[in-house]
């Protein structure tokens, strides 16, 4: 089972990846899906809102969660603890980020979320800049 929430980018090909891979996954949002699609998800001439709505009605409602926090950088970590929390339910939890290194993206940002789990795990990290280099 997988869990992410879904920005353009890395949460969407995440959830595609694993849906073509016949593997379930959860979508965790930190504010209604109207709402994270204008924060989160719209990006000039892109077609990741799109994508993302067919990923967000594609799913079982079981398996979705618009967390309908205010609009703020703490609803984004509080998403981050709910992913966590949802997948530690679930099982052994092993994190697998798409992530330039970076920090400064605050919380819930992927620095956040890969400082919350390597106390208990280490994650496998994939840089945008050696995808499709052969690397």
């Amino acid at each position: 089972m997988g869990f992410a929430s879904g920005a353009q980018g890395g949460d969407i090909l995440f959830h595609e990846q694993c849906r073509a891979q016949g593997i379930d996954t959860v979508i965790v949002l930190p504010f209604a899906p109207e709402v994270f699609v204008g924060t989160s998800v719209q990006g000039v001439g892109s077609d990741w809102e799109q994508r993302f709505w067919e990923l967000w009605n594609a799913t079982p409602e079981a398996r979705r969660e618009g967390m309908n926090l205010p609009v703020s950088d703490d609803a984004y970590g509080a998403c981050n603890t709910r992913l966590l929390e949802l997948a530690r339910n679930n099982g052994d939890v092993h994190l697998i980020a798409l992530w330039d290194g970076k920090g400064g993206d605050g919380p819930g940002g992927t620095a956040d979320l890969v400082s919350r789990i390597q106390a208990t795990d280490t994650p496998d990290i994939f840089s945008p800049a050696s995808l499709g280099t052969g690397n």
